[in-house]
């Protein structure tokens, strides 16, 4: 099972959320190093993982094992629950396309409250 870790982001990584864009069909938020622990829930599996980082579009998040396949629900402390999509996986992560962005508000105020500086 996954351990809950701390969030590690900075204020400056705070106020440059959204300055990303589209390019290629290759997510370009700016993406915030994190180590918080997520639960991903596909049909009736679930599966604890460790998110490494996060952008309003999607997360990147290591995985131990077989990771959930096909629509998955993302859950993270202090965020709502998210609908997602793996959009690709290498040996230890995935890669995790949300349906609806995160606000840039909603990010913001949890990397506030879940972030710690370096």
């Amino acid at each position: 099972m996954a351990q809950a870790r701390s969030v590690t982001a900075t204020p400056d990584d705070v106020e440059g959320i959204g300055d990303g864009g589209e390019d290629g069909g290759r997510r370009r938020d700016r993406r915030i190093n994190v180590d918080a622990l997520v639960t991903l829930h596909a049909e009736t599996r679930g599966v604890e993982a460790i998110a490494c980082d996060i952008s309003e579009g999607g997360l990147r998040i290591a995985v131990q094992g077989p990771p959930p396949e096909g629509p998955i629900t993302v859950k993270m402390v202090g965020l709502p629950i998210f609908a997602g999509e793996v959009r690709w996986r290498d040996a230890d992560h995935i890669g995790v396309r949300l349906g609806k962005p995160i606000s840039t508000d909603i990010l913001a105020t949890w990397l506030r409250v879940h972030g710690k500086r370096r």
